[in-house]
């Protein structure tokens, strides 16, 4: 139950019209008290010259438990008019405390102009703690609220406070209205060590260490209001292990009261997960790079020879192994800051044999220019044999056997090796097969250099062979003609024979004409 007392003093009022000259309202309100940090109570009161609309109203709504009801201080015109509410704490406020003041301006958004005409005075038991600040006032800390409508002034004291007046007015005011919401102590917050972020490996707990002041106590909690205290009247909390992120509350007390708001400090998880590498295979005799898929900006990776504890044998996103001749496993982990992953991830080298060399079944070959050599090798099971133009590195040339080569026009060597073709690995050697090439002599080229020539058969009347040598002669003007007259299993030849041997798929051009006369 509320209960409210009032004391009048006689006002003089001389009535002009709607116009008063008022010279004091004075009245005095007493609350139940609904909350630590709330006011008890308050005294208000309005006065001025010439005023006209000044008053206070719903006093009390300005710390009760609604955050949607509101006292009112009303100057609509004046002159060196004002009204103004002091509230009344149950406990007396501290340097580097604060008060908060929940107010609005009017039923629409919050005008920041009028607050120009309100001011916030601090008191202890009558008797003002510095000097009025506006609320417009660059020494306080104006936080607007969501909608617009309403604006969180925190005012912070500078010596012992239990009162706080707040008064809405000036030497010339303007419809100025001022809604308070809510008025509420607030204590200072502890200083937490190392600040209100910690991070910690999963699977540990933590200790928050903080400076109180003023003589406050904490209280510290799991949830945000509410709820049981873990621990009660300490500077420090132990938390529980813990493995995923989490958010302990402290509740700044003194004197049986405390801030409505606890303050929260969270505790961030490290949890690195074991990083993803695949693996791999390699022929015998190689090393490789492992590589850890998708690396995380800050993470990083060390690569062991065991799946727990063993030798470090590097750090970062890959690690190249050494020669390998037999398979290996290798154990990467990730670190993040001092933590790191549960397990290790396990990362197989399979190797691979390499096949025996290629067997050649064609040795060494001679050709003439501009041909071209048929080569053959063979391989194992499963094999291939790849033919290349140098004994290491080089271009591969053909796959497969035979291998035909091009026309060739110099002495040409080729390297046969087997591979796999499941594993991809080839014989550590190349056989190498040497295709001689024999040059045509430059003065008759690729022509006949000598013939003989005839007639043959039973019976042949006016046969002949005129200028047999002209054939061979590597003069194109002239030629050999072969008359057949009449002739009875007869013939006349002439055989033309070349300085080099020919091979199949050779052929041989003949510039041949029949007299016309």
């Amino acid at each position: 139950m509320n209960t409210f007392f009032t004391i009048l003093k006689k006002p003089l009022v001389h009535t002009i019209g709607l116009l008063q000259v008022l010279l004091l309202c004075f009245s005095v309100g007493v609350k139940a008290q609904t909350t630590p940090y709330r006011p008890l109570s308050d005294t208000h009161s309005d006065g001025g010259l010439l005023c006209v609309g000044t008053f206070t109203s719903g006093e009390s709504k300005a710390y009760d438990l609604d955050p949607n009801s509101y006292a009112t201080l009303q100057n609509d015109v004046g002159l060196a008019c004002f009204a103004e509410e002091t509230v009344q704490f149950g406990q007396t406020a501290k340097a580097g405390d604060s008060i908060l003041v929940y107010l609005g301006t009017g039923g629409g958004l919050l005008d920041a102009t009028l607050l120009a005409n309100a001011t916030l005075q601090a008191k202890n038991s009558g008797t003002n703690v510095g000097s009025p600040i506006a609320l417009n006032s660059a020494l306080l800390n104006l936080q607007l609220l969501s909608g617009g409508t309403k604006a969180l002034v925190k005012f912070p004291v500078s010596g012992n406070t239990n009162q706080i007046q707040i008064k809405a007015g000036g030497l010339l005011s303007l419809l100025v209205t001022l809604r308070i919401y809510d008025i509420q102590l607030k204590f200072e917050n502890p200083t937490v060590v190392g600040g209100l972020n910690k991070s910690i490996c999963s699977g540990q707990s933590t200790t928050v260490t903080t400076t109180t002041t003023n003589g406050t106590t904490l209280d510290w909690y799991d949830v945000p209001s509410g709820g049981i205290a873990l621990q009660s009247n300490t500077n420090s909390f132990t938390t529980p292990i813990i493995t995923v992120d989490k958010i302990f509350y402290i509740q700044v007390n003194r004197a049986g009261g405390g801030n409505e708001e606890r303050l929260p400090v969270k505790i961030n998880v490290i949890n690195p997960s074991a990083p993803i590498v695949n693996s791999i295979n390699i022929c015998s005799g190689s090393a490789t790079t492992l590589s850890v898929s998708s690396p995380k900006a800050g993470e990083t990776y060390n690569w062991y020879s065991a799946a727990a504890a063993g030798s470090l044998l590097g750090t970062g996103s890959s690690f190249t192994t050494p020669v390998l001749t037999s398979n290996q496993s290798y154990y990467v982990e990730t670190a993040q800051s001092s933590c790191i992953s549960a397990s290790r991830t396990q990362v197989d080298v399979t190797v691979n044999a390499l096949p025996a060399p290629a067997v050649l079944q064609t040795s060494d070959v001679t050709i003439n220019a501009n041909q071209t050599a048929s080569l053959e090798a063979t391989a194992g099971t499963g094999e291939v044999v790849d033919w290349y133009d140098s004994a290491s590195g080089g271009t591969l040339l053909h796959t497969g056997s035979p291998f035909v080569t091009p026309a060739l026009n110099t002495t040409t060597t080729y390297y046969a090796v087997a591979r796999n073709s499941s594993t991809g690995c080839s014989s550590t050697s190349r056989q190498s097969v040497t295709v001689q090439v024999n040059a045509i002599p430059s003065s008759s080229c690729l022509q006949a250099d000598t013939q003989n020539s005839g007639i043959s058969g039973v019976l042949c009347v006016l046969c002949s062979v005129q200028n047999p040598g002209y054939s061979v002669d590597n003069n194109s003007s002239n030629y050999t003609q072969l008359n057949a007259a009449v002739g009875v299993l007869a013939s006349v030849y002439q055989r033309l024979v070349f300085p080099a041997t020919g091979i199949a798929s050779d052929s041989i051009s003949l510039d041949l004409e029949l007299p016309s006369d």
